[in-house]
């Protein structure tokens, strides 16, 4: 007899982790967002992107919608870690 069932690993707060049954969660709006923020703010800092406007012809996001992301990364870093990793 065999048993198939897909599990995943589940961080949980203050660095537990547990095995889940079922699919993984698709990420959040707002987790997939402070995500792209942080990618375009590592392209900024390692000059692969020159400004805002530079982003937006590589993504092909509008300037104003890459502004608003980027304006994730002022928020604190408490706030950005719990947008990252919320799950709903």
């Amino acid at each position: 007899m065999e048993v198939r069932s897909k599990i995943y690993i589940k961080s949980g707060r203050h660095g537990r982790s547990e095995i889940v049954r079922g699919e993984r969660p698709r990420p959040t709006r707002k987790a997939e967002l402070m995500a792209f923020a942080i990618v375009f703010d590592d392209w900024l800092a390692k000059g692969e992107a020159e400004d805002y406007s530079h982003i937006s012809r590589i993504t092909g996001i509008s300037r104003f919608r890459v502004s608003k992301i980027m304006n994730l990364m002022q928020l604190p870093p408490s706030e950005q870690s719990e947008l990252l990793f919320s799950e709903i």
